[in-house]
């Protein structure tokens, strides 16, 4: 293939460390090879003229649920949201409204530099085969993804569910597409559910990503007899691949297990505001601590503002270079579960990348570029978006998908999932 892609003159962003340099970036087969002042083109070379502008490595969204910002709006416009509850929702779900879905919540990652997701779905009445749906929209549009379907979401399709997570972790091992497996609900699962659960994990050598919530503590004492944490723990759920999500209000006790394991944390900041769970005590548990979106819009500059918020509303001393520290612990963990280099811009890794046009406010150099990024970028700045060196986002247009053609479709599918919520909540308040 051998395809040369050259970024000309563009500054660039470097997270870890914090850092800016000016320099040119050549781009071969989706992976940066040269990175020098001036890099000389030739007729083979694609220039995009990056002069004046920013350039950022694409974000990771370490926890998200793709089609959930839809679901919302669905949601309130078939009725009041406090009657909807998620999963009735999500077993509304076709093959057909799923994936109009997912490609709204894909289109919309990019447009906010958003690269890599770590998507969790859960779709009852089709649930066998959704990973694959959900893959191919999403590859389709553009962003690498780490999939999960949820199990413990509804016990009555539980082993459905882990045979979804087995046959896709089996058949997805490139560096655009794995898999891992979910479990949304740890309170659900009954003793020798979670027993078989563990099992697989450890046959199948997969990762794991799961809700921690406090809102389960007491359920998950009583099923158990301990708490969220030492449950994973002795069923051998907890290591360096685990992701938990949620989870502020854990005790030093488990805090110290996490520790131990070398587990990470996935923060949501809006989503746990919207849901009324406490803000994360992120400084405990340092680089082990990501940044997902949860049922929120995939926009990481939203939650990393969030995030900040959140510390400064608890009192907590916290830094921009912490929140910024999240967003490279993210890449940490996307790198090392596709098995490449991302969030740089070092020989190498590959080219998912963010071009931005900012123009700086104040002064701006190495030392505050932490708070240029936190306080004044935003994804408004957003011009284009690299996945693999290809456009795949550029000043509203999706070079990928057929923008008009799709926009219709998925209108149709959020009416059609309407129509069906609107339908079973009447016939509930008849009952």
């Amino acid at each position: 293939m051998n395809e040369k892609v050259l970024l000309r003159g563009g500054v660039l962003v470097s997270l870890e460390p914090l850092r800016l340099e000016q320099k040119d970036l050549l781009v071969v087969d989706g992976h940066i090879v040269r990175r020098e002042e001036r890099i000389p083109t030739t007729r083979d070379v694609r220039v995009i003229d990056c002069r004046r502008r920013f350039v950022l490595p694409g974000f990771v969204n370490t926890h998200a649920r793709l089609h959930a910002p839809l679901r919302n709006l669905v949601a309130s416009l078939a009725g009041p949201t406090d009657l909807l509850e998620y999963r009735e929702i999500e077993s509304a779900f076709t093959r057909e409204t799923l994936i109009t879905s997912l490609f709204a919540g894909a289109l919309e990652a990019l447009r906010y530099g958003t690269t890599c997701i770590f998507n969790r779905s859960a779709s009852p009445a089709c649930a066998e085969g959704s990973l694959d749906l959900v893959r191919d929209a999403i590859l389709t549009v553009g962003p690498r993804v780490v999939l999960g379907y949820d199990e413990g979401d509804d016990p009555a399709i539980c082993g459905m569910a882990r045979e979804e997570n087995r046959t896709f972790s089996r058949d997805n091992r490139s560096d655009r597409a794995r898999g891992v497996m979910g479990l949304a609900s740890l309170a659900a699962l009954d003793p020798e559910d979670l027993a078989a659960f563990a099992e697989d994990a450890r046959r199948f050598g997969l990762a794991l990503t799961v809700d921690v919530s406090e809102e389960e503590d007491e359920l998950i004492r009583e099923r158990f007899g301990k708490s969220a944490i030492e449950v994973l723990d002795e069923h051998g759920l907890l290591d360096g691949g685990t992701v938990l999500v949620h989870g502020a209000r854990r005790s030093e006790a488990e805090l110290a297990i996490i520790r131990e394991k070398g587990a990470w944390l996935a923060y949501c900041p809006t989503s746990s505001a919207r849901h009324g769970f406490p803000s994360l005590p992120f400084e405990v548990l340092g680089e082990r601590v990501v940044l997902g979106s949860d049922s929120s819009a995939s926009n990481m500059f939203g939650e990393a503002r969030a995030a900040w918020l959140a510390a400064r509303a608890r009192h907590a001393a916290a830094r921009p270079e912490d929140i910024i520290e999240m967003i490279v612990s993210g890449h940490q963990l996307a790198s090392e579960r596709l098995g490449i280099e991302l969030g740089s811009t070092r020989r190498d890794a590959v080219a998912d990348l963010i071009i931005m046009d900012y123009y700086p406010r104040a002064s701006l150099h190495d030392d505050n570029l932490a708070s240029h990024i936190l306080f004044g970028m935003n994804e408004t700045d957003i011009r284009e978006v690299l996945v693999d060196g290809d456009v795949v986002y550029r000043n509203g247009h999706y070079p990928n998908v057929d923008i008009q053609r799709l926009a219709p479709l998925i209108r149709e599918g959020s009416d059609e999932l309407a129509r069906v919520l609107s339908e079973e909540s009447a016939v509930a308040g008849e009952t």
